[in-house]
């Protein structure tokens, strides 16, 4: 897959697929086509925030290291 492809170089990739295909009971796609509706758009945002909020965490942290 070309995500593991992206992995092996480094390179940080957020696949929204299973997060997405965890909303249960709620269609999160327009009925005539795949683009997401509103409701979509919003689970999409939330998972997107809450992963640059964590690498934000992991990146702070890290830079944090050695210092005292």
């Amino acid at each position: 897959m070309i995500s593991d492809q992206l992995a092996r170089s480094g390179i940080p990739v957020l696949d929204l697929l299973l997060p997405m295909r965890a909303v249960n009971g709620e269609r999160l796609y327009k009925l005539q086509d795949t683009h997401w509706n509103i409701r979509g758009n919003q689970v999409a945002a939330g998972i997107i925030a809450a992963e640059l909020h964590n690498r934000a965490l992991l990146a702070a942290g890290k830079q944090g290291l050695g210092k005292n």
